[in-house]
């Protein structure tokens, strides 16, 4: 068991100087940021991604099917 000192060296880290380990989280942060803008935007565009139409079916629409005149 080698490795064992170090996970406690890591502990003792984490209890003097916390500022450190919060610096090592900004950038999992702004990933997580991201991340969650890809899927909010995902999930925004999903109706136009698979073909599907915000109008509803009482629109007129023209002889090619689109929904201008």
């Amino acid at each position: 068991m080698r490795g064992s000192p170090y996970l406690f060296r890591g502990f003792v880290l984490w209890r003097t100087r916390p500022g450190l380990m919060l610096l090592g989280m900004v950038p999992a942060l702004l990933v997580a940021l991201v991340l969650v803008a890809a899927i909010l935007t995902l999930l925004l565009q999903l109706t136009d991604l698979v073909g599907g139409s915000r109008r509803s079916s009482t629109t007129p629409r023209s002889r090619c099917g689109c929904p201008c005149r």
